[in-house]
């Protein structure tokens, strides 16, 4: 088994990068010992007869000098062997607390080391005292009693940290770690080439392969595992069909399937060990079996094995009851192919151990910049952005990534994503402040490309890492399971094979995953365009939820000129092949409003367009600039900044053009034009406050005056809130500011400024035209941007948007207008 490899991990799978983190715990333990060793003969060298002397004020009776030094030094170890601080770092790094018996264990060792290091220099006790004789040959107890605290201290100082991850120094246990940790891991290296040599064949045309023929499932709960057995050098592979609920302890395989071609076969062999045939799989599966077969793991659980991916009415019952497989798995491992030779694994122990510690962790602690770029690149690998992963990553009882040599949790890139959003994660030392300080003066390009991409991975993983604690919440609370609608709706940045799985993957997290219209459907004599109608009628219909028909609509991806569509699907129809119709999550809060409550949607659907009852608020008139377009964000970290301070003042010179041209004042609701103006850059809203609290004005206009001062200075540097004593008034500063800069982000970049015909502003998708229809469904409370066809007959949906004086808690200017049918295709 694998705990063989490992030593100490006996309650765990243990993977290759391990072995170096167990072998150095024992060398920590043991080197800590012989350091105690030899504090203990310093002590005995350096407190002489007066120093001695002095016990008997408090200590009756003769106690022997050696007795006392050395139970104060082991008992003070000791004590720290077994603090909460080692229990807590055996939880990070092993995923388990340690046993009594492993910390005895680890204990003894650290005596080995001291009795060993104190019968070496038991005869040199001498040594330590000489410097201070040299100094006087009869000292006071007050100057041996201050030279004995400084060796004291020195000797302390040297002493490796007692945990299972070390300081970030480089001391001898860890060079020697490393060096038997290559050992391993290159024996191990040839285990699985001399391995899978047995059970993998390379699929050649000219001579084509018996394939196994797999006997059909056709019982509800019934699944097969592949079975390895390892012995002598060989390992054999063969299938067996069992119950779920009855099923031994299984490891599943979690990874991606990259390219649909199946270069390599697997071998199976029956129940006498002989051949039964062959199935062909994906390069990456490949790499997935041929990395865990030397761990000694027997069961496992692979997709493009253990289910007939030929056989759609077997697809049809086992993708239900994969979400349950993936609970009920021992283990999720997770393999992410790669020819990298970067390991990065212990960086991230290095990470959390600092965030455990309540400190911060600084870009510049050590490390080559090139393990920070292979870090980055992990982060933004495709992996993480699949659809069948989401279900994997938020049932699993313990999840560990394999990528190359590294096996880490992913549970440790979560806090590290989480660490990052509170500013835990510095570029520089403790006194460094924001990017921008750091930057000023440093040499062009040095660090600062390192720097970019490992805070944009972090940041876009952490997008993904938000919508698993979600999803995990709600699994754990029945009452709170969201449904496909709002998964999806939270789910944009992932993606799939087939589209139809951007459904069908989520179903074992969702409380409606019994509904008939969204039961999986591989047939392709059904197209896409039915499936996807089908499920977006449902949640108008009977599903109640307004989460796709948010995400539909024509309009363009800011970062896009066109936005693909699946060929002849309806405006109103949510596109699960190419996502939501934009890839920003917006600041629209009545949208969000829609998302969270119960759909009210008047409609009713017709063989050739979706009847939707409501009332129009008006037409474009006047349409502003976009900030932003295709191409702009390929910006280095130093030019963006001066990039986005040119671009928002643009933003604000031309928006106030059109405002005193064509809005009337005070503005049609009876407010002030330039509150009304104000209020609509924010949509209404401050920190979570609608309507938008007065002291966001304030706020708002330092910091237009601010970005017009990069725009003609571009060494100015941006408001320094370190000067501040870290009180509620930082904070709450912090927080305005945030919400500015999330207004910018959220609202200016993926929408369009527009005035209606009427003087209303409003915020439209980009691709806005002259004439588009504002409108107000019946049952919502966000407006919609419709697209009239030339005989204004039917529309097209553009998307969401936003009309300042149409939204709730705003003087509603709907009222007196008559309702109408709106048909959209």
């Amino acid at each position: 088994m694998a705990t063989k490899l490992v030593g100490l991990d006996y309650d765990h799978p243990a993977f290759v990068s391990r072995i170096t983190l167990t072998i150095e715990t024992c060398l920590q333990f043991l080197a800590a010992g012989a350091g105690h060793g030899v504090l203990s003969v310093a002590c005995r060298g350096l407190i002489g007869p007066q120093l001695w002397d002095i016990r008997s004020w408090y200590i009756p009776g003769r106690i022997s000098q050696n007795i006392v030094i050395d139970l104060l030094i082991n008992g003070r170890a000791s004590w720290k062997s077994f603090s909460s601080r080692v229990y807590r770092d055996y939880q990070l790094h092993y995923g388990n607390h340690p046993s009594p018996s492993r910390l005895l264990c680890l204990e003894s060792l650290r005596l080995c080391g001291f009795w060993f290091s104190k019968w070496l220099l038991s005869r040199h006790t001498t040594t330590f005292s000489r410097p201070l004789r040299w100094m006087t040959s009869d000292p006071s107890p007050l100057l041996s009693g201050l030279y004995l605290a400084v060796i004291f201290w020195g000797l302390f100082r040297m002493l490796p940290e007692v945990t299972a991850i070390s300081s970030s120094s480089l001391t001898l246990p860890k060079v020697i770690a490393r060096i038997v940790g290559v050992t391993a891991q290159v024996d191990i290296q040839m285990q699985q080439e001399r391995l899978a040599a047995g059970v993998l064949r390379l699929v050649v045309p000219a001579n084509p392969i018996a394939l196994y023929q797999y006997t059909a499932i056709r019982t509800p709960r019934t699944i097969r595992l592949l079975r390895i057995d390892s012995t002598q050098g060989t390992a054999l592979c063969s299938l067996e069909t069992v119950n779920l609920d009855d099923a031994v302890d299984f490891w599943a395989v979690s990874y991606r399937w990259g390219s649909e071609e199946k270069p390599v076969a697997l071998r199976i062999t029956n129940a006498s060990n002989q051949d039964a045939g062959y199935i062909p799989i994906t390069t990456n599966c490949a790499a997935a079996v041929v990395a865990l077969i030397p761990i000694g793991v027997r069961y496992l659980w692979i997709d493009a094995i253990c289910i007939n991916q030929d056989d759609l009415a077997e697809k049809a019952l086992q993708v239900p009851l994969m979400g349950r497989i993936y609970s009920q798995a021992s283990l999720v491992t997770g393999h992410l192919y790669t020819e990298s030779q970067f390991s990065f694994g212990l960086l991230i122990h290095r990470m959390v151990q600092t965030f455990a510690n309540g400190k911060k962790y600084n870009f510049d602690s050590g490390g080559s910049f090139l393990i920070y770029r292979a870090l980055s690149e992990f982060l933004q690998n495709d992996y993480f952005q699949r659809a069948w992963i989401v279900q994997e990553m938020v049932l699993a009882k313990s999840f560990l990534l394999m990528h190359g040599k590294d096996c880490i949790y992913f549970d440790h890139l979560m806090m590290i994503a989480s660490a990052q959003s509170k500013d835990q994660i510095l570029p520089m030392g403790p006194d460094g402040g924001y990017f921008q300080k750091w930057s000023k003066g440093v040499p062009k390009g040095w660090k600062v490309q390192e720097w970019s991409q490992f805070i944009l991975s972090i940041f876009a993983f952490r997008e993904r890492a938000t919508v698993i604690k979600k999803l995990r919440l709600s699994i754990q609370d029945t009452s709170r399971r969201l449904t496909v609608a709002e998964i999806v709706d939270h789910n944009m940045m992932f993606g799939a094979g087939n589209p139809r799985d951007q459904v069908y993957a989520l179903l074992s997290l969702a409380s409606d995953s019994a509904a008939e219209e969204l039961q999986p459907n591989y047939d392709s004599e059904v197209s896409n365009k039915e499936i996807f109608t089908k499920i977006s009628w449902y949640y108008l219909h009977k599903g109640n939820r307004l989460n796709l028909f948010l995400g539909a609509g024509l309009a363009p991806r800011f970062s896009e000129s066109q936005t693909p569509k699946t060929p002849g699907l309806s405006s109103w129809v949510f596109d699960f092949a190419y996502g939501p119709a934009r890839d920003y999550t917006l600041e629209n809060w009545a949208a969000d409003i829609e998302r969270n409550r119960p759909a009210q949607l008047d409609c009713h659907l017709l063989p050739s367009y979706l009847s939707v009852s409501g009332t129009t608020i008006d037409k474009v008139a006047f349409i502003g600039p976009q900030i932003i377009h295709e191409g702009d964000v390929n910006f280095s970290a130093t030019a963006w900044l001066p990039f986005m301070a040119k671009t928002i003042v643009l933003l604000l010179d031309e928006t106030q053009k059109m405002v005193k041209k064509s809005v009337s004042d005070p503005y049609q609701d009876g407010e002030a034009r330039e509150e009304a103006y104000w209020r609509m850059m924010l949509m209404d809203r401050h920190c979570n406050q609608t309507p938008a609290p007065i002291e966001a004005k304030d706020l708002f206009l330092k910091f237009c005056n601010w970005n017009r001062g990069m725009n003609s200075n571009p060494s100015t540097q941006p408001i320094d809130f370190s000067v501040l004593d870290g009180g509620p008034m930082e904070q709450h500063i912090h927080l305005g500011t945030d919400s500015i800069v999330n207004s910018v982000t959220k609202i200016w970049i993926p929408y369009t400024f527009v005035i209606l015909e009427s003087g209303y502003m409003g915020w439209s998708p980009h691709g806005v035209q002259v004439g588009d229809v504002f409108c107000l469904f019946d049952g919502c409370i966000v407006p919609f941007v419709l697209r009239p066809s030339a005989d204004e007959d039917t529309f097209s949906l553009w998307g969401d948007g936003y009309v300042h004086g149409f939204m709730p808690g705003q003087k509603l200017g709907i009222e007196g207008k008559s309702k109408e049918c709106f048909k959209l295709v």
